[in-house]
């Protein structure tokens, strides 16, 4: 080599040159020699090295010069390292927080081993870092690119080696983006959970990029917020750290002495230090109380998703916030999830949450009962929080504090005992337990001073005509209509003190005087006694008086019985009493009694007959005899007085003892008790003695009416003539003339009386006897008898009678006789007969007959009126006479109202409120009645529920317009026609239009009589409740150009008071940057409720707007409530997919396409245009420009045609309208035969492991080898021909590397082909095949020559290894499922080996014909080495009840495992304690009987099981078959089963049509839910007959029989204008075995006489409908009294009731 001296100086200056004597090194010059350099020129000097082996040498070169030394050093190298590294790595797009990795291919181009260092800046990284490199081998190098940021990354990969030369510098680029990696929401709001209970929702994260994505979720939004938290809490350990040292020092010191080293100082040292690592370590992963998400970290695989499940678990019943960080590899920023919850506290509401309590009295206790429900599903503490405000101190409630079940109630008994009247109005608080209201209960009312009313329910009480001494009752009825007790005393006008003496005690003393004086009074008699006097009337309630009148004086009596209250005054009420008092006439037969020839002192009897032809009963007496010494005769009667009923006769037996001799009058008198002044009858008795004769014979004689006499004559000789000879004797007048009689004999002698009129007939027949002077008279006397006829009453008092009114009444006639009685009645015109009508009017009655006659009365003129009625009877001397009376009076309607005033209390506007009160007719008339409100208008008001079905009228901000005053109130029926003794319920309606209180007068007017003859006040206050509307401002946040977004404002209502608002629609123009609807604008919020109205946001421009929006309160126009719309508009969000376009390797000079497609996820339509940036004739882009669709996509196609080889790339722009939206990058490598690079492109290809003894087979093309890269000529399209070695080559082609236990070389692979021909552009495949034994490894290299061309080195191993897999489960429980709901559930299958297999799932063959759907996807497939497969299981089970399903899993070469599905499903269902109606279905029927005959089977099995023979045996003879009623099904269970069964028939009819569907798609949910709606017999409440006007109730028990919670609704539409009603409509969320009250009301007043029918639907949710059958019988009665007295009859008709089926409850 050469080596210059240069002399820069201007002088010339000696140099000496000097080395030392090397073998190696030779200078060429003299050595150790001076040499002159002139000024500015050089001497050249020349080494020579001769070097002897390869390794390095050194040496060195000394030149001196007079100033000084100059040492050069000589190398020379003889191995030298070179490592060959590209000049520059472009990463290009990647994504963010992602870890992408490239690989260079090192190699050592030198010939000795490098000892390398490499080293780069974050966010590259490089492995390995360090190493060896031996000459001419090769290593790969990962460089790694993992950004924070996104944009673009610079950096530079230095290599330093153990040569000391300079480092090599590769430069590195990349460019960071967010990856296509998003949320399914960015919101998660969880609906109402109860505290302490958990409710779950889920989301999720798409992973639509082409990287597998790793996530975690975060607390913090950035990395440098968690690292403060880090930081601030490491501050919080550092103080323990500070403690002072003297501290320290005194504890040391305390240790030595105790023996102790142990340095305390160093140990909390390193106690905070661990602290501190722990908190450094901590992932700070989201951690919430409330919150939490599962799983907190994963990963997701390209162009999939994960589920995220997020659970809110309140604490207490408040609204939660939160916010949630997901950290996801590819993106830069951390994406939030906002998590909302609501807290529910128990759902606990009064049953009413208003109480009126109307009028009530002071110091009067009122009780009442409210209900505290508990609808949710935990439990509801309560208590009542006590108020002494205004009134509250007034009211008691008890229990005060309880805990109610879920679904369960607590009655609340309320007491209220006011002591100062006035209206009040106040509120009541339940607390409940974890609740942030309280339940409210306002009670409100009138407490005043009590107004008692008593009133009689007759205006007048007429006795008629009584008779005297006899004691008369009426009955009445005092009611009192106030809502306080009353203590009454009832008193008569004019009536005396001393009491009256009635009949019944007069007859028990014959010897008192007023027989003959009358009653002699000191003071007034008391004639009316009424029972009770006085008392106690409850609340509404009434007292039944009896007034009883026994009068001791002949007169017309009109008194007045007055009520006195205590406390409050006397004649309060009143009723006129009006009565007649008689003394019947009695008549006294025979007027003499004759006693003929009377021994002395010998008593004989005979009697008297009273004789009463009145129609009042009579008292008499027998004034007994004043005896003297003298009185030649006594009498007396053993019943001396006694009472004759009306038209009857009575005896009095007189006994009667002469004194003396000869013929005595004696008078006897007969008093009439009332009738003193005219005494009745007198007596006569003669007395006859006999004289001492030889012989006599007396005759006894005597008759009887109506019978036969018999006379006997008797033949007896005298005690002093002792004579015996026979005696004959003859008659003309006896059936036997003559005849004997023996001494001391007697012979009987027949006498027969055939009368031919009813009269009396009397004959004298004289008995001629020997041995009588003188011949026996024998007179002989007997009465006819005509019919005997009587009527069933002889005196009819027909009361109070109105003119022209027809009264209709009947009699009895009587035949008591044994001949037929011919009647006729005898027309009479006296008085008012012309009024009376009788049919029949003639007849004959039969013996022990009878004949009903018809009266019917019409009078015309007004008066008292008595008349009496004949009936003639053939054959009979006397008529059948009746007496009838009464009073014609002109008809005074009157009307009242059941309560004094109708309060409404307070309403609010536009709201319907309705009270119902009862107009009663107390007069017998009808009466035709018309209603109308003082102070009304006539124009209609309008209702809350009229207003919100326009959205648009302008009385949501102008109010209502009305042209005349509005008519507010409505009755209803407004006219109509009231019975006699009936009433009217009247339903009054107040809608109110104006803000008021209302001080109204109902009139009632009567057709004929007059106006406002009743009138009721009306009493209401009208209110518009004040609403508030939540949130003032509803933030849309970014929403896009004409997408609709919307949001909800809450309408809270805090009064007591329900209140109507409307959103008042938008005014739009053509500038109106948004736009904002409803569709639900209008509606109505309850009291003490909340109601949402959903507001629809469409932004028309950019930027940012608020928007003012008006909600009216229907009646508050002048208040409108206004809130803000804030929303930021942006454009459509259109975006390609993917956003890296790679063609790979394609060959140059030949067209080669991709797809990407554009998405428009807007809903306007959008244009766009792509254009490329660097080689445009490269690309070709179809289409270039036009519009994509809304919600619409459009794929684009780019063609790729390279003129070079290599890397070529290039820009895409996307332009939106006239405006860039995006770029996204082309990458394609163009290939040729000659083009190769410096490493080869397919480094290695790997067998991955395989089944043993089993070959694998890939695919690999050759590909260029390691040469510089020359230009494109004409020789890359020639034939080329290659060649591969295999393992028979020489060693220097076929490098070898394998595992020493199990050494493996080339004889495990096999080339096929292993040589050929390719044509230009042609393309061979060769296959590799690998055969190992279990367990062994191999690894070799395979060579490609070329003829002409390079060679290509390819790469082989293989391993051998055994199948093996992993299930997460092989059982899978579905639990409680709907039945024909789709479900599904996941099982991961894993191969565990390193084996790829392929593996088939199918359901077992034997199950392919149960019913239901059972689908699994994917159903085969193959898992790489470490992969995962989901096998998605879809079922849907088809029929309730337990299901099993079995599917097979087929691995490879492995035995079949079976994976088990299994559960059991359900459906909503209900049952009601009602029997079912199957009668005449043959379905049914068989269905039922099918079900009885099943249970009995299975019944006798259980009792055979669980007997004896013996008992088995005694049991069976007792046993009597129980057939249930036709066509009804009572039991409950069959029920259940019977609906349990219809479903799986309608299932399984339907199963051809749910698997018609499959592998497609599955069954529609309108399929799905038909198969719960099958036909269901119906259920049938028979209410009975009902009365009209009456109301019947029946309570009926609808319980949820499943498990799972239940919701129906009861269409109450179906009862409209029916008489019927229910208490409820619609039941959300019924638990399983409960059980709620559904009251069935018919009301019968407004239905007609006959059978009411009516089908009542139950719709459950997701479930069957049910029908109930209601059933009534209206029935009208109606009433006939006939007769009079004790024989009055009542009749009514019909004669018989229906009585229907009823439920008994057990």
């Amino acid at each position: 080599m050469v080596l210059s001296l240069v002399n820069k100086d201007k002088f010339p200056r000696p140099v000496k040159v000097s080395m030392e004597r090397s073998p190696h090194f030779e200078l060429m010059c003299p050595n150790d020699v001076f040499h002159i350099v002139p000024p500015g020129t050089s001497s050249p000097l020349r080494i020579r090295f001769t070097p002897d082996e390869m390794k390095n040498y050194c040496h060195e070169l000394v030149c001196l010069t007079a100033r000084e030394r100059i040492v050069v050093p000589i190398r020379a190298i003889g191995a030298r390292a070179i490592l060959h590294f590209p000049d520059q790595l472009d990463f290009s797009e990647c994504p963010v927080k992602y870890s992408t990795q490239k690989t260079l291919l090192v190699h050592n181009i030198g010939n000795l081993a490098a000892d390398y260092q490499l080293s780069t800046q974050s966010p590259f990284s490089v492995v390995p870092a360090r190493g060896t490199l031996g000459a001419g081998d090769t290593m790969q190098v990962t460089v790694e690119f993992h950004p924070l940021t996104i944009g673009d990354h610079s950096g530079s990969l230095a290599v330093c080696c153990n040569t000391g030369e300079k480092s090599i510098q590769t430069n590195l680029h990349g460019e960071a983006v967010d990856a296509n990696i998003g949320l399914s929401t960015y919101s998660v709001k969880i609906g109402k959970t109860f505290i302490n209970t958990s409710n779950y929702t889920t989301m999720f994260i798409e992973n639509r990029s082409n990287i597998t994505a790793h996530f975690q979720w975060k607390t913090f939004p950035t990395e440098e917020d968690e690292n403060e938290e880090k930081r601030r809490q490491c501050c919080l350990l550092q103080p323990l750290t500070e403690v002072p040292p003297d501290n320290f020092i005194e504890e040391e010191d305390t240790e030595q002495e105790e023996g102790s080293s142990e340095d305390h100082t160093a140990l909390l040292s390193y106690m905070v230090q661990e602290e501190m690592e722990k908190v450094q370590e901590d992932p700070m992963l989201f951690s919430d109380d409330i919150f939490s998400i599962e799983p907190m970290e994963g990963e997701i695989k390209p162009n999939c998703s994960a589920e995220i499940k997020v659970t809110f678990k309140p604490l207490e019943a408040l609204g939660y916030l939160s916010v949630a960080y997901c950290s996801i590899s590819g993106r830069e920023s951390r994406l939030p999830l906002r998590l909302r919850g609501q807290g529910q506290g128990p759902l606990v509401e009064l049953s009413c949450r208003a109480l009126n309590l109307g009028n009530i009295f002071v110091n009067t206790t009122y009780v009442c009962e409210v209900t505290l429900m508990n609808h949710g599903a935990i439990d509801a503490p309560f208590t009542y929080i006590h108020t002494t405000a205004n009134v509250g101190y007034c009211f008691k409630f008890a229990p005060e504090e309880g805990i109610i079940a879920p679904g369960g109630i607590q009655t609340i008994q309320i007491s209220f005992n006011a002591t100062v009247a006035g209206r009040f109005e106040e509120e009541f608080q339940f607390s409940v337990a974890g609740s942030p209201t309280s339940a409210i209960l306002t009670i409100k009312g009138r407490v005043s001073e009590p107004e008692p009313t008593l009133h009689f329910n007759v205006n007048e009480l007429d006795f008629g005509d009584i008779s005297f001494g006899f004691p008369s009752t009426k009955t009445c009825r005092l009611t009192n209509p106030s809502p306080v007790p009353l203590s009454f005393k009832l008193r008569m006008s004019d009536d005396g003190t001393q009491p009256a003496v009635s009949s019944f005690d007069q007859i028990r003393n014959d010897s008192d005087p007023s027989w003959t004086e009358g009653i002699h009074f000191y003071v007034e008699p008391r004639e009316f006694t009424m029972n009770p006097r006085q008392g106690t009337i409850p609340p509404q309630g009434h007292q039944d008086i009896e007034v009883t009148l026994c009068s001791n004086t002949v007169m017309e009596f009109y008194r007045t019985m007055l009520v006195d209250l205590e406390g409050f005054g006397s004649g309060v009420a009143s009723l006129s009493i009006t009565a007649r008092c008689l003394v019947p006439e009695l008549r006294v037969y025979p007027h003499m009694l004759l006693y003929d020839e009377c021994r002395l002192k010998v008593p004989y009897e005979r009697k008297f007959l009273v004789v009463n032809d009145t129609h009042l009963p009579g008292c008499y007496g027998l004034v007994p005899q004043k005896r003297m010494e003298d009185t030649p005769v006594f009498y007396s009667s053993p019943q001396p007085c006694g009472i004759v009923q009306p038209h009857s006769i009575a005896e009095i037996p007189v006994v009667l003892e002469v004194q003396t001799l000869g013929e005595h009058r004696t008078s006897v008198v007969i008093g009439v008790f009332g009738d003193e002044r005219n005494p009745r009858v007198s007596a006569r008795g003669d007395v006859c003695l006999c004289a001492t004769r030889p012989a006599r014979v007396q005759s006894v004689q005597g008759f009887f009416w109506g019978k036969q006499a018999q006379a006997a004559v008797e033949a007896r000789r005298d005690w002093w003539c002792k004579q015996l000879m026979p005696y004959s004797w003859q008659s003309q007048c006896l059936t036997q003339n003559e005849g004997e009689i023996k001494p001391n004999c007697s012979a009987e002698i027949k006498v027969t009386f055939k009368p031919l009129e009813a009269l009396g007939y009397l004959s004298v027949a004289y008995c001629s006897i020997s041995g009588r002077e003188s011949r026996l008279p024998l007179r002989l006397r007997g009465q006819g008898q005509g019919p005997l006829v009587e009527l069933s009453c002889r005196a009819l008092n027909l009361g109070n009678i109105f003119v022209n009114t027809t009264y209709v009444c009947e009699v009895t006639l009587m035949n008591h006789g044994a001949i037929d009685a011919p009647f006729t009645y005898i027309h009479t015109t006296a008085n008012v007969g012309y009024c009376f009508k009788f049919a029949p009017e003639e007849g004959i009655i039969a013996p022990g007959g009878i004949q009903t006659i018809q009266i019917s009365f019409n009078a015309t003129v007004a008066g008292r009126f008595e008349e009496e009625f004949q009936f003639s009877v053939a054959g009979s001397p006397t008529s059948a006479i009746l007496t009838i009376k009464g009073r014609v009076s002109e008809p005074e309607p009157t009307l009242h109202f059941n309560v004094n005033e109708l309060d409404f209390g307070d309403i609010s506007f536009g709201f319907p409120s309705t009270k119902t009160c009862r107009l009663t007719n107390p007069s017998p008339v009808p009466l035709s009645f018309k209603l109308r409100m003082s102070d009304d208008g006539t124009q209609p008001a309008v209702s809350s529920f009229d207003q919100i079905r326009n959205d648009s009228d302008p009385s949501w901000t102008e109010g209502i317009h009305f042209y005349v005053e509005p008519r507010e109130f409505t009755m209803n029926p407004r006219q109509g026609t009231i019975p006699p003794q009936g009433h009217q319920d009247i339903e009054v309606t107040l809608c109110s239009n104006t803000v008021m209180e209302f001080y109204r007068t109902m009139l009632v007017d009567l057709e004929g009589f007059g106006s406002g003859v009743a009138s009721l006040s009306i009493t209401a206050r009208c209110l518009v409740p004040e609403l508030r509307v939540y949130p003032h401002m509803l933030l849309y946040d970014e929403c896009r150009l004409k997408v609709p977004y919307e949001r909800k404002f809450l309408v809270v209502n805090d009064t007591h008071l329900p209140g109507c608002y409307g959103l008042v629609p938008q005014k739009r123009m053509e500038d109106t940057p948004v736009f904002y609807s409803s569709p639900q604008p209008c509606g109505i919020v309850q009291p003490h409720s909340i109601a949402e109205i959903p507001v629809v946001l469409e932004v028309q421009t950019l930027g940012e707007h608020r928007t003012s929006v008006v909600i009216g309160v229907f009646g508050d126009e002048r208040n409108p409530r206004s809130v803000v719309l804030q929303s930021t508009g942006r454009l459509a969000d259109i975006y390609p997919v993917p956003r890296l376009i790679e063609f790979g390797r394609i060959p140059a000079l030949q067209p080669n396409s991709q797809t990407f497609t554009l998405f428009n996820e807007g809903l306007v339509p959008r244009d766009f245009r792509i254009e490329t940036v660097c080689k445009p004739h490269c690309y070709i882009i179809e289409p270039r420009e036009g519009v994509i669709p809304t919600r619409g996509k459009i794929p684009v196609t780019i063609t790729a045609t390279l003129d070079d080889t290599g890397l070529v790339a290039d820009t895409v722009q996307l332009f939106i309208g006239n405006s860039l939206w995006t770029t996204f990058m082309l990458v394609a490598v163009g290939t040729g035969t000659k083009i190769v690079t410096d490493k080869p492109f397919v480094p290695e290809l790997s067998l991955g492991c395989q089944f043993r003894y089993e070959h694998y087979s890939p695919k690999f093309k050759p590909q260029p080898p390691k040469e510089k890269r020359t230009s494109l000529g004409y020789s890359a399209f020639q034939m080329r021909r290659f060649k591969i070695r295999n393992g028979e080559e020489p060693a220097t082609a076929l490098r070898e590397s394998w595992d020493p236990a199990q050494p493996l070389g080339a004889e495990a692979f096999s080339i096929l082909p292993q040589s050929g021909v390719l044509q230009p552009g042609e393309r061979q495949q060769v296959s590799f095949t690998f055969s190992g034994h279990l367990n062994t490894t191999a690894s070799v290299t395979a060579l490609c020559h070329v003829e002409g061309g390079p060679t290509y080195e390819v790469g082989l191993t293989g391993e051998a290894s055994h199948l093996s897999y992993s299930l997460s489960q092989r059982e899978i429980n579905c639990g409680f499922q709907m039945f024909n709901n789709l479900h599904h559930s996941t099982v991961t299958l894993a191969n565990t080996g390193k084996i790829e297999f392929k593996w088939m799932l199918n359901l077992s063959i034997a199950e392919q014909h149960l019913p239901g759907v059972f689908v699994v996807n994917p159903t085969i497939g193959s898992i790489a080495p470490g992969g995962k497969q989901v096998l998605k299981f879809f079922y849907m089970p088809g029929v309730p009840g337990a299901f099993s399903r079995t599917f097979q899993l087929k691995v490879g070469g492995l035995d079949p495992e079976n994976i088990c599905l299994k559960g059991e499903t359900f459906f909503p269902m209900i049952s009601v304690n009602l029997p079912w109606n199957i009668e005449g279905n043959e379905k049914y029927e068989q269905l039922i009987k099918h079900l009885q005959q099943y249970s009995q089977r299975k019944k006798s099995v259980e009792q055979k099981k669980t007997q004896t023979p013996r008992t088995q045996i005694l049991k069976m003879e007792n046993v009597k078959p129980r057939v249930p009623d036709s066509g009804i099904v009572p039991n409950t269970q069959l029920q259940i089963k019977m609906v349990t069964m219809l479903i799986e028939e309608a299932a399984l009819e339907l199963q051809e049509m749910l698997i018609s569907h499959l592998p497609n798609s599955f069954p529609d949910k309108e399929l799905c839910q038909s198969l719960v709606k099958v036909e269901l017999p119906e259920y049938v409440l028979d209410m009975g007959t009902v009365r009209k006007g009456y109301t019947e109730r029946r309570t009926l028990m609808i319980t949820n029989p499943g498990r799972m919670p239940v919701s129906f609704q009861v269409d109450v539409s179906a009862l409209q204008g029916t008489g019927f009603r229910v208490n409820l409509d619609q039941i959300q969320s019924l638990p399983h075995r409960h059980t709620i009250m559904l009251e069935v009301c018919f009301e019968s007043a407004h239905r007609s006489r006959g059978d009411v029918d009516v089908l009542l639907p139950i719709e459950v949710a997701k479930g069957p409908t049910y029908n109930i059958l209601l059933r009534a019988t209206v029935l009208e009665l109606s009433l006939h009294l006939s007769g009079q007295g004790l024989e009055a009859r009542l009749e009514f008709s019909p004669p018989a009731l229906k009585m229907g089926w009823t439920p008994q409850w057990r």
